[in-house]
């Protein structure tokens, strides 16, 4: 190495320890990164699902409630008769 230089090689020992430093870190965010999406898609599929359940027994509901109203228009409408 020329005289002078000893420096620079110093400079670039950190600058290289520096940039493997920041490779591992990107590797983590990486990491983190992917378990967090994962983590966003099981939330997105169970609250889909979620809602979707609910909606079918909103639906459920209401089509029971409907035909208790007919049935019971029915029975009011059976029993109200006059007599024959």
């Amino acid at each position: 190495m020329p005289p002078g230089t000893e420096h620079i090689a110093i400079e670039l020992g950190a600058a290289r320890e520096r940039v493997e430093w920041l490779a591992v870190q990107n590797r983590k965010l990486e990491d983190d990164a992917r378990e967090y999406q994962g983590a966003a898609e099981r939330y997105f599929t169970i609250t889909t699902n979620m809602h979707t359940s609910l909606v079918a027994w909103r639906m459920a509901a209401l089509v029971g409630l409907a035909m208790a109203g007919l049935f019971g228009t029915l029975v009011f409408m059976l029993m109200s008769r006059p007599p024959a």
